[in-house]
C-alpha cells in the first residue's frame, strides 16, 4: 500500500466522482508521505521495499487521492516503482494496466523497474492464466512488451520479473501453466522496443504533480484525464507501449540522441495524447 488512502477506486479524498476538492490535497498528500517516513523510522533503508502500488497510474492517483508519487520516489525511502496493476486479470482492461504502469515508470526511484504477471492468484480461488486470461497470449505479450525511453535515447525494459504466484489456490504446481507461459514470456521480450518506437507517450510526471500537490496552477482534473485518455487509446488498438518523462525526452531531443526525424514526429504526437 502506501500510495493512497483507497487504492482500488477512481474516487477518493480529492475526487468524489463528480467534482474535485483541491483544498483537501495538501493534507491527504502529507498523510500518505507520513506513512513512508514512519516506515523508514522503524525499518532500516538497507532493506529495500518492493511495492505493489494501486490499480491506477500516477495521474489518476493524484487526481483522486493526491498521492505524491514524485515525493515518495525522491524521498530516499529505498523502494522500487510499483509493478503493473492486475486490472487485465480482473476485468480484462489492458488499457488501464498498460497506461497505469507506464505512468508510474515515467520516472522511477533508483535504476530499473519490475514486471509482474498473474498466473495463479493466492487471494481468490482462480488461476488467471487458465481462467480470466483463458490462456490468451496477448494477456502476457502486451504488458510484457512495455519499455521506457531514457534520457540517452535508449529503451529500458523491465530488469526484474515476478510471477504471482507459483502455486495455485490449492497449493498445487500444475506443469501446464509454466509450459504455456514461458514461450509467451520469451516472445514478449522479443517485442520490447529496443529504441524509440513509432508511438511514444511523453508523460508530464512533474507537471501533473504541480497541478495537484505542488504550487500550481492547480488543475486536479487534468492528470486523471491524461491517464484515462491513454487507457482508451490502448483499448481502441493504438500500439502504445513506451513512455518517457518529459524532462528525459527533452534531453534526448536537445542532444540529438534520437534517430533523425523521431524527435519531431513524437513531439508533435505526444501533446495530443495528453491534451
Amino acid at each position: 500500500m502506501g500510495f493512497g488512502l483507497e487504492p482500488w477506486s477512481l474516487i477518493g479524498q480529492v475526487f468524489d466522482g463528480l467534482s474535485f476538492d483541491q483544498s483537501k490535497a495538501p493534507g491527504v498528500a502529507s498523510r500518505i508521505l507520513k506513512f513512508w517516513k514512519d516506515l523508514r523510522r522503524e525499518l532500516p533503508t538497507k532493506y529495500r521495499v518492493r511495492t505493489r502500488g494501486t490499480n491506477f497510474g500516477a495521474g489518476t492517483d493524484l487526481s483522486s487521492d493526491a498521492s505524491p508519487l514524485r515525493e515518495i520516489y525522491a524521498g530516499g525511502f529505498e523502494l522500487d516503482a510499483p509493478v503493473n496493476p492486475p486490472w487485465a486479470s480482473i476485468d480484462q482492461d489492458i488499457g488501464v494496466e498498460l497506461s497505469g504502469w507506464m505512468a508510474r515508470i515515467a520516472q522511477r526511484p533508483g535504476e530499473g523497474y519490475r514486471f509482474r504477471f498473474y498466473i495463479h492468484d493466492p487471494w481468490w480461488m482462480n488461476s488467471p492464466w487458465l481462467d480470466r486470461f483463458e490462456r490468451s497470449a496477448h494477456a502476457l505479450v502486451l504488458p510484457g512488451s512495455v519499455s521506457r525511453l531514457k534520457y540517452d535515447g535508449t529503451a529500458e525494459p523491465p530488469c526484474d520479473l515476478a510471477f504471482l504466484s507459483v502455486d495455485d489456490s490449492y497449493g498445487r504446481l500444475p506443469a501446464q501453466v509454466p509450459n504455456e507461459v514461458i514461450p509467451q514470456l520469451l516472445r514478449a521480450r522479443e517485442l520490447v522496443p529496443d529504441g524509440a518506437g513509432p508511438f511514444l507517450w511523453v508523460y508530464p510526471f512533474d507537471d501533473f504533480h504541480e497541478m495537484v500537490v505542488g504550487d500550481g496552477p492547480h488543475r486536479p482534473e487534468v492528470p486523471i484525464f491524461g491517464d484515462l485518455f491513454a487507457r482508451s487509446l490502448i483499448n481502441e488498438g493504438v500500439p502504445l507501449n513506451q513512455v518517457a518523462d518529459t524532462g528525459e525526452f527533452a534531453t534526448c531531443c536537445d542532444s540529438g540522441l534520437l534517430p533523425a526525424g523521431v524527435g519531431g514526429r513524437v513531439a508533435c504526437a505526444a501533446p495530443r495524447v495528453l491534451a
